[in-house]
Order: structure tokens, then C-alpha cells, then sequence
């Protein structure tokens, strides 16, 4: 191999890095606003069974 394939080869592999090293941010991301969704949704669950606790109680008083 010549040096200058041996260029190519580093650019090449910087490349690569560079481009997975973006595909992993974009991955965090995804993961935060997924967990950030769950985490709403946990408490949108937890806001209804509280409202349907009240209205049964609501209902068992009147």
C-alpha cells in the first residue's frame, strides 16, 4: 500500500467514525424523548386513576 492509500484508508475511517458518532447522538436523543413520553404517560395513568378514585367517591357520598 502507498501512503497515500494509506490516507485514503484514515480519511475514510474518520469518516465512518464521525458518521456513527452522529447515528449515536441522534440515538440518545431518541432514548431521552422516549423516556421523556413514558414518563408522561405514567403520569397521565396515574392522573386518571386519581380522577376515577374521586368520581367513585364522589358517587359512593351522594
Amino acid at each position: 500500500m502507498t501512503p497515500e492509500d494509506l490516507r485514503y484508508q484514515a480519511q475514510q475511517k474518520r469518516k465512518e467514525a464521525d458518521d456513527l458518532d452522529v447515528a449515536a447522538d441522534e440515538a440518545e436523543k431518541q432514548l431521552a424523548d422516549a423516556e421523556a413520553a413514558r414518563m408522561q404517560a405514567e403520569a397521565d395513568a396515574q392522573a386518571a386513576t386519581d380522577a376515577a378514585a374521586q368520581a367513585a367517591s364522589d358517587a359512593e357520598t351522594s
